[in-house]
């Protein structure tokens, strides 16, 4: 069993209990277990042999029961809008805007690996500018769809090493998307339709 499963990280929680409160191991895996809903340790083990992703071993491990939920943590989300900011400085620097801001963000999918206390969480946003008035219009805006990659350490998320953690799968500019939709809405006008 790896040591990240969630019954591995409420066995190193009962040894923290343990020393702060000079409990036995038996006393700190009860404790845990009722602050968690099960009427035993017992029952929580075997919660975990039937059903390790249990929803109820999940928020005791992890603090939550739906991974989604955790990108709006707020050290979570703090630290994605910051890295997303780095990531996205030469994009945001071709635009005449400034202050983004994340909109519209939908998680897509979450996953969590026990095998190292990894976090994957798939979602897609918009980064939304506020347009300088007295410039050239150029975009203000740009469609995201990314991977933020998180660990749970110490009853923590933090971040992954790779780039801070932030994968960018697709990134389109609002200037970018017009023109797109401009030219297959042309491709789509058929000879009789232009003659009509």
């Amino acid at each position: 069993m790896s040591n990240y499963s969630f019954l591995n990280i409420l066995k190193s929680q009962s040894k923290s209990l343990q020393r702060a409160y000079g409990l036995s191991r038996a006393q700190a895996l009860e404790l845990i277990a009722g602050q968690h809903g099960f009427s035993n340790y017992h029952e929580l083990q075997t919660v975990a042999k039937r059903n390790p992703t249990d929803a109820r071993l999940m928020k005791a491990a992890l603090g939550t029961s739906d991974l989604a939920e955790v990108i709006y943590e707020d050290n979570v989300f703090t630290h994605f809008e910051e890295v997303l900011e780095s990531h996205l400085s030469s994009e945001i620097a071709m635009t005449n805007a400034s202050n983004f801001t994340v909109e519209n963000l939908e998680v897509l999918d979450a996953a969590y690996a026990d095998s190292k206390g990894d976090l994957f969480i798939e979602i897609a946003f918009e980064y939304d500018g506020e347009q300088d008035p007295n410039r050239v219009y150029s975009g203000k805006k740009f469609y995201v769809s990314a991977t933020l990659m998180l660990l749970r350490r110490n009853g923590e998320w933090v971040p992954y090493d790779a780039f801070d953690g932030l994968e960018i799968h697709e990134i389109e500019s609002d200037t970018e998307f017009e023109y797109r939709l401009e030219m297959e809405n042309s491709r789509a006008v058929t000879p009789s339709d232009a003659e009509a």
